[in-house]
């Protein structure tokens, strides 16, 4: 008897603290007042996405990219709590070991200068943690 007290007493446990982990994950954002940089506004500079992108690789010199989407996609940024535009990307390079890591999503982050009024390439970074540094979510998904 005492073995299914303890056995409800931790199922109620885990789901009470599933609830609260579930509740302290970012809520999602009132987009109503949130404007996006015009998307005609953006040239997507590959030269320069692959620049930025090599300074955070183990063998910069090894890199290789894909370019699989056409467009940008709307993104929030909630640490500056600001539309900006995302272009996402497929980055691969060497590892310490010297062999090929595979492909992997890579999101490069427009957003608007608010002095100069001009879109700017602000980050890049791979997908896996997009939400670690900036608290990035995707509006829309990009197009093939």
């Amino acid at each position: 008897m005492g073995l299914i007290k303890r056995g409800k007493m931790k199922k109620i446990l885990m789901l009470a603290v599933m609830a609260l982990v579930v509740g302290c994950t970012g809520k999602t954002p009132n987009l109503t007042n949130v404007t996006f940089p015009k998307k005609s506004n953006v040239k997507i500079d590959k030269k320069r996405i692959e620049e930025y992108t090599k300074k955070k690789l183990k063998d910069p010199d090894s890199a290789l990219f894909e370019y699989p989407f056409d467009d940008l996609e709307k993104a929030y940024v909630g640490i500056f709590k600001k539309g900006a535009l995302a272009y996402t990307y497929k980055a691969n390079s060497k590892n310490s070991y010297g062999g090929y890591t595979g492909y992997s999503y890579w999101r490069a982050i427009y957003m608007t200068n608010l002095k100069t009024k001009e879109v700017m390439l602000l980050d890049v970074f791979p997908i896996s943690n997009r939400r670690d540094v900036y608290d990035i979510r995707i509006i829309e998904e990009p197009t093939k």
